[in-house]
């Protein structure tokens, strides 16, 4: 798999593909790999790499009659810029139209550009949605963000305890998921956890047991919270055995309610992340 490479001034460093516009790898200057990629990921036609950054859209999951999390996460996007941005950051940056294959799963007009920027202990991740069309657009979609941990029993996420959510974990799944109350505590990880958490405002920190990690969006109003868990992590043929526990996904997401874009217009979202 070809990768991009970008070097900030102070040593942070980016790695993407064209596949997918997809964020590889995220170093902070210190070295240390905050993102979880599988070694066992065989990108392909019509098959998306586990780990890093995905972008998903235009829809999230299965919620609707396309491919589940859409279709750009595994079409080959332009790389439009490679290098060190003039304020010193690591800078990449992706751009996909749509076209005759698009098209013939959802027949819209459309260009989406990814800008992927990073510098000292943070991490930048701009989605932007040209309607190129001459009819307004409608889309869910996620910024499917695998952050690595050093162990699932050391991760824990907080900033969530006063949002109710949408569990989609086993049985729940069936019907569109169960509705719950806030929680009051901080979120902890072994069994599969799969929740949507609506309209988030504010923080969300994730302790991965090499630090904590404050994480943050613009544009995205909702919040997925996953972790396979034991069985399903197991089913995964892209996983090695037991690597299921090495991550936790933090997803700055559009789930419930589908953002519109007007014929001509653009709408942007931003996933910043940083190390505290």
């Amino acid at each position: 798999m070809e990768r991009n490479h970008a070097r900030a001034s102070d040593g942070a460093v980016l790695a993407a593909c064209r596949h997918g516009g997809h964020l590889l790898s995220w170093q902070t200057p210190d070295g240390r790999e905050r993102l979880f990629l599988s070694p066992l990921s065989q990108p392909a036609p019509g098959v998306a790499i586990r780990g890093g950054v995905p972008v998903c859209f235009p829809q999230f999951s299965g919620f609707g009659p396309l491919p589940k999390h859409g279709f750009v996460r595994d079409r080959i996007w332009q790389c439009t810029a490679a290098g060190t941005a003039a304020d010193g950051r690591a800078r990449l940056t992706y751009a996909l139209e749509a076209d005759a294959a698009t098209r013939a799963l959802w027949p819209q007009a459309f260009r989406c550009e990814l800008e992927l920027l990073a510098a000292g202990d943070t991490l930048a991740v701009t989605l932007a949605v040209h309607n190129t069309g001459e009819a307004p657009l409608s889309f869910t979609g996620a910024l499917h963000t695998y952050f690595a941990v050093t162990d699932l029993d050391a991760a824990r996420v907080s900033g969530l305890e006063a949002h109710p959510y949408r569990d989609h974990a086993g049985a729940a799944a069936a019907g569109g998921g169960i509705d719950h109350s806030p929680d009051g505590a901080p979120l902890c990880f072994g069994a599969e956890v799969d929740r949507v958490y609506a309209g988030v405002r504010g923080a969300i920190r994730l302790a991965t047991g090499a630090g904590t990690l404050q994480i943050e969006a613009d544009g995205f109003p909702d919040a997925v919270i996953w972790n396979p868990g034991p069985e399903k992590g197991a089913a995964l043929a892209d996983l090695e055995a037991g690597a299921w526990r090495r991550y936790v996904c933090v997803e700055a997401a559009i789930v419930r309610t589908p953002v519109s874009v007007a014929a001509g217009a653009l709408w942007r979202g931003t996933q910043r992340v940083r190390v505290i």
